[in-house]
């Protein structure tokens, strides 16, 4: 395809093979995330339901949009071109011809494509957006950079193999604090291998509204329940130290966060574009 090199009307062949990478790579990249147990891709596993999107109800919104840019309609009348495009069909065959299943607009690049605006640059979509590239992708803001889920949030770093470093997920704050909350559940810190908490100037405070427990997989923990303190092991106790004082006791206070509950918010993903 060029500039005096046209393909023919309706033909996608191009944008097709696009599409397949784009299913496959979301194919793999949810099943990944299912394995490491986090969010799968909705665009891979079905939007309004599982297996079944806008475009189709037998198909997720990446399968059915390959659908939809695959589609072949027959060329002996205007009605059975409509009747082939009604059924979304996708199977060649004599006098049909390459034609769009479903009313979808479908832009592809040979190398790369570039949208820059002066201002701001908008998606939206009733359904789903799936933003996906075969190496790297970047987001850079000038200011801030706010992620809003209605549901879950899942990331996955390390996949196919560690970054540079041996990173797989990386979460820096150059200047000010980082606040991760959980405001409605659990918060669950997990490693195969070793956890490692450091302050490098300060104190680090482990505080609970009821108990605290430490423990390892052979047997030993100390719980910290309310105003009792436990220690047990199935082994021996050993306490060194060069002073052991034994003092009345005392209570001490800790000020807890205060969250305010889950607001369920009623969202209207539907666009209408006519009236």
């Amino acid at each position: 395809h060029g500039a005096t090199n046209r393909d023919p009307a309706g033909d996608n062949a191009a944008g097709i093979a696009l599409m397949k990478q784009a299913v496959k790579l979301g194919e793999t990249f949810s099943e990944a995330a299912k394995t490491h147990q986090t969010v799968a891709l909705a665009t891979s596993i079905g939007s309004v339901k599982a297996g079944a999107s806008t475009l189709s109800d037998k198909e997720a919104p990446l399968a059915a949009l390959l659908t939809a840019v695959s589609g072949m309609v027959g060329g002996d009348s205007l009605d059975a071109a409509r009747a082939d495009a009604g059924a979304r069909k996708t199977s060649p065959g004599d006098g049909a011809l390459p034609h769009s299943a479903d009313p979808v607009i479908a832009v592809s690049a040979k190398a790369g494509l570039g949208v820059t605006a002066g201002g701001a640059v908008q998606l939206s979509n009733g359904e789903t957006i799936g933003l996906m590239s075969g190496a790297d992708t970047q987001f850079v803001a000038g200011g801030a950079l706010r992620m809003h889920s209605g549901q879950a949030m899942g990331v996955l770093g390390g996949a196919v193999g560690a970054g540079e470093g041996g990173l797989g997920v990386q979460l820096i704050a150059a200047k000010d604090a980082m606040d991760i909350q959980a405001q409605a559940d659990v918060l669950k810190v997990q490693a195969r291998d070793e956890v490692t908490v450091v302050s490098a100037s300060s104190f680090v405070d482990f505080a609970a509204a009821k108990s605290i427990s430490l423990s390892t997989a052979g047997g030993a923990n100390i719980t910290i329940d309310g105003g009792n303190i436990t220690v047990q092991c199935p082994g021996k106790i050993s306490v060194k130290a060069g002073k052991k004082s034994f003092l009345a006791g005392v209570k001490g206070t800790y000020r807890f966060p205060k969250f305010s509950p889950a607001v369920q918010t009623e969202l209207d993903g539907k666009f209408v574009f006519s009236s």
